[in-house]
C-alpha cells in the first residue's frame, strides 16, 4: 500500500508538472492545444485531489477517537459518568508534562522540531515536477527556443511574427519538411502563420494548402484554386532567404507613412514566364500603398492612393 501511494503521489507531481508546462508553452507558443489540455485537466485533477482529501478525513475519523467534553456528556440521559472510587495519595508523583518553550528547575524546555522530509526526497519531487512540464513542452521546444533567442535580440513579442519577425525562414523550412521539397507556387505571410501552396507530393500536378501555425507545420487540404499550367508558376523558394520579407515590409510601412495602418499581406509568387515577386500591399484608415519588390530586394513597383 506504501508504494502505491509513493507511485501515486509522483503520477499527480507530473501531472502538476503538465500542468505547469501547458501555461509556459501556451503563453510561449500561443498554441491554443495548451489552453484547451489546462482547461480539461485541471478540473479532473482538483477532483480528484478532492475525493481523495475527503477520504483522508473519514479515514481519521473512523479510526480516531473524539472525546466528549464532560459538560457535553452529563446532559445526555443515561451518558452521566460514575465516579471512580479512588484511595487518596499522599504527595502523588505528577504526570503532567510541562510546555514546551517554559523554564523547568531553570532549563528552558526545547520544543519539538517538526519532522521534515529528507532533502533528497524534496529534490525529487521537484525534479518530478520539472520532468512533467518537460515532457508537456517538447513538441514545442524549436519555438522555446525561438522565444529565447528572441528574448536575446530584445524582441521577445513579435519576434515569432511572420509579417515583420525574425523566424520566417525557419517556418518555411518546417514545412519544406511537410511538403517534401522547396518547389512552391506561392507563400502568403500572416502574423501568427504561414501558408504556402505547393504541390500534393513532389512532382504531383495537384496543389495542397499547407501552414504553420504556433510551431507546427502541417497539410491542411487541397488548395482553393488549381493552376492549368504547374510548372508555369512553380518556383523554387529554397533559393530565396525569407527573412528578407520582414525587412522590406518594415521599410514598406515606413515609406508609407499610412494612418492607422490597418492590413498588410505580404506574398511571394511568380507570373508565368517571370521571376518570383515579393509583393506587400497595405491598407490605412484613408489611404492604400502596394510594393512589389525582386526576391533579393530591389524595388519593382511603387503606387497606391497614398502616393496620388
Amino acid at each position: 500500500m506504501g508504494l502505491v501511494r509513493i507511485l501515486f503521489g509522483k503520477v499527480m507531481q507530473l501531472v502538476f508538472g503538465g500542468l505547469i508546462g501547458c501555461v509556459i508553452g501556451g503563453v510561449i507558443t500561443g498554441n491554443e492545444n495548451y489552453w484547451i489540455a489546462l482547461v480539461v485537466t485541471l478540473p479532473v485533477l482538483l477532483t480528484v485531489v478532492g475525493i481523495l482529501g475527503s477520504r483522508g478525513v473519514r479515514r481519521s475519523k473512523a479510526t480516531g477517537v473524539t472525546p466528549l467534553r464532560p459538560g457535553i456528556i452529563s446532559t445526555i440521559p443515561g451518558m452521566r459518568p460514575t465516579p471512580l472510587r479512588q484511595e487518596a495519595v499522599l504527595n502523588p508523583v505528577s504526570t503532567a508534562e510541562p510546555s514546551t518553550g517554559v523554564v523547568l528547575n531553570g532549563e528552558v524546555v526545547d520544543a519539538p522540531k517538526p519532522e521534515r522530509l529528507p532533502l533528497w526526497w524534496r529534490v525529487l519531487s521537484i525534479l518530478t515536477i520539472v520532468v512533467g512540464a518537460a515532457l508537456v513542452l517538447v513538441p514545442s521546444s524549436q519555438t522555446i527556443g525561438w522565444f529565447v533567442s528572441d528574448v536575446g535580440q530584445g524582441r521577445p513579442f513579435d519576434g515569432r511574427d511572420m509579417i515583420t519577425g525574425l523566424h520566417q525562414q525557419d517556418a518555411f523550412d518546417q514545412l519544406a519538411g511537410v511538403i517534401g521539397g522547396t518547389e512552391v507556387i506561392s507563400i502568403s505571410f500572416f502574423s501568427d502563420s504561414l501558408e504556402v501552396s505547393a504541390p500534393s507530393a513532389p512532382g504531383a500536378r495537384t496543389i495542397d494548402r499547407y501552414r504553420w501555425q504556433a510551431g507546427v507545420a502541417s497539410n491542411t487540404g487541397p488548395d482553393f484554386s488549381q493552376p492549368d499550367d504547374v510548372d508555369a508558376e512553380l518556383f523554387d523558394a529554397g533559393d530565396i532567404d525569407l527573412s528578407i520579407v520582414a525587412v522590406l515590409v518594415r521599410h514598406s510601412l515606413d515609406d508609407a507613412d499610412l494612418e492607422g495602418v490597418e492590413s498588410v499581406y505580404p506574398s511571394i509568387r511568380r507570373s508565368a514566364g517571370e521571376e518570383p515577386i515579393i509583393s506587400i500591399p497595405i491598407s490605412g484608415a484613408y489611404f492604400s500603398a502596394y510594393y512589389s519588390y525582386s526576391v533579393t530586394g530591389e524595388l519593382i513597383q511603387r503606387t497606391g492612393t497614398a502616393f496620388e
